[in-house]
């Protein structure tokens, strides 16, 4: 539905550049959601050294629930540690001070043109 609405705004209001900007601001958050979904359904598990049983400590696997994300022997197709999320969470915030840059390009745009 952003999508659309963008198509119509940008119809309504051209502006390349800020097309350009919103349209890679998406591409970008599709793939922070992927992200994020992974941290917000998975779950903290022991994380084991392949071939062995030594615990290295824990991790964010995916839920037994999340089959698509289980390989067919159970295993974890990803796992996170503190760092990596924490890494993440540096992440989404500079793309949540990006997309707030280009929406108040976009209410500007919107506000110039008597709306």
């Amino acid at each position: 539905m952003v999508k659309e609405a963008a198509v119509a705004f940008f119809l309504a209001n051209p502006d390349e550049q800020l097309a350009k900007d919103f349209s890679q601001c998406l591409t970008v958050m599709d793939a922070a959601s992927r992200r994020r979904n992974d941290i917000a359904h998975g779950i903290v598990q022991p994380y084991v050294r392949p071939g062995t049983d030594v615990i290295d400590g824990f991790a964010l696997v995916p839920s037994y629930a999340a089959t698509k994300h289980r390989k067919t022997d159970w295993s974890p197709e990803y796992f996170y540690t503190s760092t990596q999320i924490d890494a993440f969470a540096g992440r989404f915030d500079m793309l949540a001070g990006t997309t707030l840059q280009i929406v108040t390009r976009i209410m500007a745009k919107d506000r110039a043109n008597g709306r």
